[in-house]
């Protein structure tokens, strides 16, 4: 009888290879809905995901439009240890109504950045390609959120949900 360990370590190839995926959804929102976000904020948001979630900083990250204070159509990443298999990116919600939406993304951090020093997360944010304020997120109103797709490499998962209107 044999017997044998394996060790997974996340890279920066694996951080690429999800956020690639999270980039190839709001894609699909930027065509769905009116430009928004725009590309160059997607290539901002990918750049930003990848060097928080390669150095372990990042916990969840959402996307989405809302409207007096409420998601109407969101996706939300929570970045988790994991080892299925990826989905392929893609069926983001096409058809909500975003006119009059305002497009927004929120961003939660690691505990393991929580416990950095105040100069540490001044050091890792000014490494980032724009700063982010000190905010909420939008609340939930009339819809509802679905998990429907696991995007993960090396060891790390990143678990979307979709938050959908029912208005």
């Amino acid at each position: 009888m044999a017997t044998f360990t394996t060790t997974t370590t996340f890279t920066r190839t694996h951080a690429r290879e999800i956020a690639s995926r999270v980039a190839t959804d709001l894609r699909l929102m930027h065509r769905y809905y009116d430009g928004r976000p725009s590309l160059g904020e997607i290539d901002d948001y990918e750049t930003e995901f990848v060097e928080l979630l390669v150095a372990g900083y990042l916990y969840r990250s959402e996307y989405g439009f809302k409207k007096d204070g409420n998601r109407i159509v969101s996706v939300r990443y929570t970045v988790r240890p994991g080892s299925e298999e990826p989905d392929r990116a893609g069926s983001v919600p096409a058809t909500t109504d975003v006119s009059g939406a305002a497009f927004f993304s929120f961003l939660e951090y690691s505990s393991a950045f929580e416990n950095l020093s105040s100069e540490e997360k001044k050091a890792v944010k000014g490494r980032l390609p724009f700063q982010r304020t000190f905010g909420s997120a939008p609340g939930n109103g009339s819809g509802y959120w679905s998990t429907d797709k696991t995007y993960g490499a090396g060891g790390v998962v990143a678990s979307r949900e979709t938050f959908k209107s029912l208005a």
